[in-house]
């Protein structure tokens, strides 16, 4: 037995006349829920910095920019993660009642560490990769406040993940003491199942299981324009391909269906683009105890996309934008083993507050807010505020022959680094808008790693 509102989305969507239509509202949240959680080896950077890497020399910089890992002087791993965080989630949509989300306590970060091998002085090299695993990615999330329609109904979303093979790799070259070019690699492969019931009476609104790839390639450029004080780094996409196939089962779609008046339809999608994101950034040096890192992204959309909104049940195009992201950090020496962290991450929106009426558009929806109701995404625009310390322990001493030349070293073999972040963002939609409402979210997280240099 289904409610009022289950009954007009059937009558709605049976209003479509394709199949692709019909199953665009179900699919759309079980696509972005069922794969991002697989996504483990994308390119990430330090928080307690800002997220500032594109000229830092760090096997962790080498995924934001793969230049950096000529730059190492020695072979090293990485692993930052945050694996402490308090986070949570207000909404309030004109005429219902407020409704706050919270995410908190430990959970197991699924960030990948980083690793550069140093074979020679002039080379840096990366790769990892893991094959198809029998360890499922469980996401569990009751009472997910969706408007469908313009009534407000709750969601709770099961999904189930498995990773079909999961790898990349890195390759760093320095042409001379000023100079250095990098390319990347990536590839992910993922399998899940998701399952949507209604919180009021447990009814099923959509059974999927559904399979990916993305695969993507990077090339980066790092340059030493005043020894000790200045340097840059620039990065760039040169290929993202991702190819997804669905499977649902839905008593919202026609046809005879399993059981129950389940109806089953197939859907299949891939896309490729290129250059839609470029990293430029900078290192200065200021004395022996201070060097600040300073970066800006620039990313590019394809504003003719076109989508399907779960608020209205319609086809239209989207609200989208080309955006550009600030990110800065300060690294102080403040004695001779221990460093002080600062970052400042500044992170506009993509996505519009699209509108209603006769010409609509596609703007923070449905499908954004379970995103960031679930975990997987902060709401934009946001901005994140870090500090933290490095402390070394296991100093070393090193002699390294360049071009003929004897070069000493003493280095810090491992380095710990702890710290908080701060993460604030506040949004409101007027009526205009295509889901008016006010959106607060706000997250402390606590951050944890190390760097070893062997």
């Amino acid at each position: 037995m289904v409610n009022l509102l289950h009954m007009q989305i059937i009558r709605q969507l049976r209003s479509h006349r394709t199949k692709v239509t019909q199953v665009a509202a179900i699919t759309y949240i079980v696509i972005t829920l069922g794969l991002l959680p697989c996504w483990v080896s994308t390119a990430h950077a330090d928080p307690l910095l800002g997220d500032a890497m594109a000229a830092y020399s760090t096997a962790e910089a080498a995924d934001s920019n793969p230049a950096n890992a000529a730059f190492l002087e020695q072979t090293q791993v990485v692993y930052i993660a945050e694996g402490l965080r308090d986070e949570q989630i207000k909404v309030r949509y004109p005429g219902f009642d407020p409704t706050t989300i919270t995410n908190s306590g430990f959970s197991l970060p699924i960030t990948k560490p980083s690793f550069i091998l140093k074979p020679t002085s002039r080379i840096g090299l990366g790769a990892f990769f893991v094959p198809p695993v029998p360890v499922t990615v469980n996401l569990k999330k009751p009472k997910i406040p969706v408007v469908i329609l313009g009534s407000q109904n709750f969601l709770d979303l099961n999904v189930s993940a498995k990773l079909n093979g999961v790898g990349g790799a890195t390759f760093g070259y320095r042409l001379s003491e000023r100079l250095g070019l990098g390319f990347g690699a990536s590839y992910q492969a993922a399998k899940f199942t998701a399952k949507m019931t209604q919180t009021s009476n447990n009814s099923v609104l959509a059974e999927v299981e559904g399979s990916g790839i993305q695969s993507s390639m990077l090339f980066g450029l790092r340059a030493v324009l005043v020894p000790n004080i200045l340097q840059i780094g620039i990065a760039t996409d040169i290929y993202n391909q991702q190819k997804v196939s669905l499977n649902i089962k839905s008593p919202l779609l026609d046809g005879t269906g399993f059981e129950n008046g389940f109806g089953q339809a197939g859907d299949a999608f891939s896309g490729n683009t290129s250059f839609s994101s470029v990293l430029f950034g900078a290192q200065l040096g200021l004395g022996r105890r201070l060097r600040i890192l300073a970066d800006v992204r620039h990313n590019r959309v394809n504003k003719s996309q076109t989508g399907f909104s779960l608020v209205s049940l319609k086809q239209a195009k989207q609200d989208l934008y080309d955006t550009t992201s600030v990110r800065t950090g300060a690294i102080i020496s403040a004695m001779p083993r221990l460093n002080l962290l600062m970052g400042v991450h500044i992170e506009p929106s993509n996505i519009g507050p699209g509108r209603r009426g006769d010409s609509p558009l596609i703007g923070f929806g449905t499908v954004n807010l379970v995103q960031v109701m679930a975990g997987l995404t902060p709401l934009t625009p946001y901005t994140m505020v870090a500090a933290g310390t490095q402390l070394g322990l296991l100093s070393k001493h090193s002699r390294r022959a360049n071009a003929g030349n004897s070069r000493e070293t003493n280095y810090y073999q491992l380095v710990l680094e702890a710290g908080v972040t701060y993460t604030y963002s506040s949004l409101g939609i007027d009526s205009s808008g295509e889901l008016p409402g006010a959106y607060l979210y706000r997250k402390v997280g606590v951050p944890l790693g190390f760097i070893y240099r062997f």
